[in-house]
């Protein structure tokens, strides 16, 4: 009976014991054993627990994120429960030209999720997930932000920006009867108030006027997982988004994972995005993993990024120019039976195109930078 929890149903049985001095009948006694001889039912077994913590910093000359987070996933028979709660702070340097104050910013962003899996039999796995935020998910909206604040603010009509939005997916795995390939269907939907722009209006020109700061996004992703060979394991999605106001986007990734060796692992991912008529982005990567002890293994990655730069629909506009990034990074990673800690390092250069007169204001928003980045994570499982 060790670790087994009784049934609800066995409390009809106990209110038969005798209240005191008395013993039990043999059929009652055996009813009390046969109960608490049953299995408990697999929703409340918790067969696996694991707790996550990781910190990020991605740091530059002016511009400083750090972001800290934890989470918490349990299985429990045929049920899977997650939550996780993340902690975001941005500080900026901003000093775009001599028309606005330089000023250093700094502004807190909270995060939450939760997800619950079901797994309908040995193939099919349904999950759902809703995940919130609250402030500026990216340091470019805090420094738009405080462009509009310094130009807008004695306008009565103007509003400090909050941003803050939700998500909420839903998803279905079928796994094949190889018990390896995989075929998965996302749907999302979000909701999000972003940190609007703003310009002059009114009859008379003397009003300041906002631009929405709704958008909705609708999303569905379609993903496959095969074994080409016992060596090597692809994945290829395809996704589609719906933005307010803008036209359907897709997304296509392919990655490959080649294990020659039973220390040495190579992985590549390969992808692109467009949206019609003025956007598109390519993107890919290397990781050389191996394995230098069973506890310990090394990851050396180099990542690309190109894209023709932000669709525009107005003269004056914050829309970043064409973008060009590259990252190496290199991690190690040490596991111990229950316990996993990971650490990274790496180095990230952003290459934009000069600014135009449309958004000659952002120029200092999108200079070229070098980043450092930092990372640190710890799994405990039991």
């Amino acid at each position: 009976m060790k670790g087994t929890l009784l049934p609800t149903s066995l409390l009809s049985v106990l209110v038969m014991l005798p209240a005191s001095g008395g013993s039990l009948d043999s059929d009652t006694l055996e009813a009390v054993e046969a109960f608490a001889e049953e299995e408990a039912p697999r929703f409340l077994e918790l067969s696996s627990q694991r707790i996550d913590f990781e910190a990020d910093a991605l740091i530059s000359d002016d511009i400083r994120v750090q972001r800290y987070s934890a989470a918490y996933e349990a299985e429990a028979g045929d049920l899977t429960f997650g939550a996780s709660f993340g902690y975001l702070t941005h500080f900026i340097d901003y000093n775009p030209n001599g028309t606005t104050n330089p000023l250093t910013r700094t502004e807190e962003t909270f995060q939450g999720s939760l997800s619950l899996g079901y797994a309908w039999n040995d193939s099919l796995t349904s999950s759902i997930s809703l995940s919130g935020y609250e402030g500026f998910t990216d340091y470019r909206s805090l420094w738009i932000s405080e462009f509009f604040r310094q130009s807008f603010e004695l306008f009565p009509q103007y509003e400090e920006a909050d941003p803050y939005g939700f998500a909420i997916s839903f998803g279905n795995s079928w796994e094949f009867a190889n018990g390896v390939d995989r075929i998965s269907l996302d749907l999302g939907y979000s909701r999000d108030r972003i940190a609007p722009g703003w310009e002059i209006g009114g009859l008379r020109f003397n009003e300041a006027e906002s631009t929405d700061d709704i958008l909705e996004t609708f999303s569905g992703s379609l993903t496959v997982e095969n074994y080409v060979t016992s060596t090597i394991k692809t994945q290829q999605t395809v996704r589609l988004s719906q933005v307010t106001d803008r036209e359907l986007r897709t997304q296509l990734r392919t990655n490959w994972a080649w294990a020659p060796l039973d220390s040495w692992t190579l992985r590549a991912e390969l992808g692109a995005t467009f949206e019609p008529t003025d956007f598109e982005s390519y993107f890919g990567g290397l990781n050389l993993v191996y394995q230098i002890t069973p506890q310990l293994s090394f990851d050396l990655g180099y990542r690309l990024y190109t894209d023709s730069g932000e669709i525009t629909t107005s003269n004056f506009n914050t829309a970043a120019p064409a973008l060009d990034s590259n990252e190496i990074s290199a991690s190690l990673l040490w596991t111990n039976g229950t316990h996993s800690l990971r650490g990274t390092v790496g180095f990230y250069q952003t290459d934009f195109e000069p600014s135009g007169v449309e958004n000659i204001e952002f120029a200092n928003l999108y200079r070229d930078r070098d980043f450092f980045a930092l990372r640190g994570a710890y799994s405990l499982t039991f």
